[in-house]
């Protein structure tokens, strides 16, 4: 099921379970790179699975940029299907920020370009 299917048919709650159980199998696999979205952080268990052996980067990025990102993707957020999408995603940002915070590395996307961004990412997983 995609993820609008599995909100529209479970609920937000079922797919944060579903979440958690992915982050379990994935920390099983060395050298991965998962790519979580951004209500991940707020499922404290999944967190503390990876903790213990995987590290966390945050790619910070305001609300406004997100809403432009999005407004191009192929995949649609559920939690955003709303009239006015900014003022949600700006709450939901202002909510989940201390969370984002305790990441291991914060990058600023806005600053940097993809290329640099991606640097950045391998520089830091060099380094670990």
């Amino acid at each position: 099921m995609s993820v609008p299917q599995i909100f529209e048919t479970f609920g937000e709650a079922r797919f944060r379970e579903l979440e958690q159980d992915l982050t379990r199998e994935l920390v099983t696999c060395r050298g991965t790179i998962m790519s979580a979205g951004g209500g991940w952080v707020t499922n404290r268990e999944a967190v503390a699975l990876l903790r213990p052996t995987g590290r966390i980067i945050y790619l910070r990025a305001s609300p406004e940029l997100l809403v432009a990102r999005l407004a191009t993707a192929r995949v649609r957020r559920p939690l955003l299907e709303v009239p006015n999408p900014l003022d949600t995603l700006t709450r939901m940002h202002q909510e989940r920020a201390p969370l984002y915070e305790e990441a291991d590395l914060v990058i600023d996307t806005e600053v940097f370009d993809r290329k640099q961004l991606i640097e950045q990412v391998r520089q830091y997983a060099l380094s670990q």
